[in-house]
């Protein structure tokens, strides 16, 4: 609930204020969160802790949206890549650390100091890095709202969806990241059912490395990777040269930017696809009781998930011609997480069981993966 609260506020707000600044003002509230958890008590301060750290997750989106401001857009696709991969490397390495000291120690302070640390990391790189942006955000919902009025806000809004790509990657978007929330909110849970006295930090750390590699398919998956980066360059003859760290950078700068389909009639099938795929791995998922095979579902899931949100995002940056991001990926995460809410809040009034939730993440994504296919197959070609 509280990331539906935020989300669109801090992107009309990053509008406002600029990229840069809101991304400051999230991590100032992951050090609020750790400095509260640390050495405040009571139940207010909890309190307080869960609304900062609300705002720092949702933060993140917009430093998501920054990224697009600061690099080239023939380079979007391969910036979205590397950021997303660095995030779930990031979750990695940070779940393992705190596995360790917790196994070693068992005390939650020193990972609460661990991760403190980190964060004030964060913060200090952050503020010393570039302020260069190649491009402004043309548009500012706030003074919209302030000086031209509700009618002409919502006329605003409504002009990001003119666009036929547009309309079709937040389609995806709202329907799959709402599955996904769903998803990621209750598999946990099914874990806890069929096996109470397993230890689950390890098992984070392998689901997140699934999830980096979802974000890498775009670029490995391709044969123009393998075929020029390294026979048609690398491989002389059965030998393998020496790489020059430089030409391989520009030789993936240049995939990125020309072979990577981003175009919905190029990539919609594989989109369409993947959904279908992860719809029925729900289904799969409801079913099993052994606890390696549950969980090998929930990684080809998560790697199913990651791939898309890949070519997702950097689909819409390319389609913005105004340079608003954080305003799109806000109003898409608005409404994706507004029907998460709603369904999980049907399902708790009605007192469903666990595997309910399940089922309503397979028939979106099945639903979800028909209405794109037949749109990939027949919709673009009248």
């Amino acid at each position: 609930l509280g990331l539906l609260i935020f989300t669109l506020p801090l992107a009309i707000c990053s509008e406002k204020w600029g990229y840069r600044n809101t991304v400051i003002l999230g991590l100032f509230c992951r050090e609020a969160t750790r400095i509260l958890l640390l050495f405040g008590e009571g139940v207010k301060v909890l309190m307080i802790a869960e609304v900062a750290y609300a705002a720092a997750t949702v933060s993140e989106t917009v430093f998501f949206a920054y990224v697009f401001l600061v690099v080239n857009e023939n380079l979007f696709t391969l910036a979205t890549i590397s950021v997303y991969t660095s995030y779930h490397l990031g979750n990695i390495f940070g779940a393992v650390i705190g596995q360790i000291i917790f196994e070693s120690s068992n005390n939650m302070n020193l990972l609460f100091y661990v991760s403190w640390t980190f964060v004030s990391l964060a913060l200090c790189m952050f503020l010393f890095s570039s302020q260069d942006q190649k491009r402004n955000p043309q548009g500012n919902m706030m003074n919209t709202l302030l000086y031209s009025g509700w009618n002409s806000m919502v006329n605003e809004v409504s002009q990001f969806y003119t666009d036929k790509q547009t309309r079709l990657w937040s389609l995806w978007w709202i329907v799959g990241y709402s599955g996904f929330t769903i998803w990621v909110n209750h598999f946990q849970s099914l874990f806890y059912e069929m096996s109470p006295k397993t230890s689950f930090g390890y098992l984070e750390v392998l689901l997140e490395v699934f999830f980096a590699f979802g974000c890498m398919v775009p670029l490995l998956s391709s044969p123009y990777v393998m075929k020029k980066i390294f026979h048609n360059r690398y491989l002389r003859e059965g030998n393998l040269e020496i790489l020059n760290s430089s030409e391989l950078v520009a030789d993936i700068s240049e995939y990125s930017s020309s072979y990577i389909p981003l175009r919905y009639e190029n990539a919609g099938r594989l989109i369409a696809i993947t959904s279908i795929l992860f719809g029925g791995l729900c289904f799969m998922l409801i079913t099993q009781n052994h606890m390696a095979l549950a969980f090998s579902l929930i990684g080809l899931m998560a790697a199913t998930f990651s791939m898309q949100s890949t070519y997702a995002t950097a689909a819409l940056a390319v389609q913005q011609n105004h340079a608003r991001y954080s305003l799109l990926f806000g109003l898409n995460n608005t409404m994706a997480l507004a029907l998460a809410f709603f369904l999980q809040k049907c399902v708790a009034i009605l007192q469903g069981q666990q595997y309910i939730y399940f089922v309503i993440v397979g028939l979106l994504n099945l639903i979800l993966g028909v209405m794109l296919l037949v749109y990939a197959l027949v919709g673009l070609k009248q």
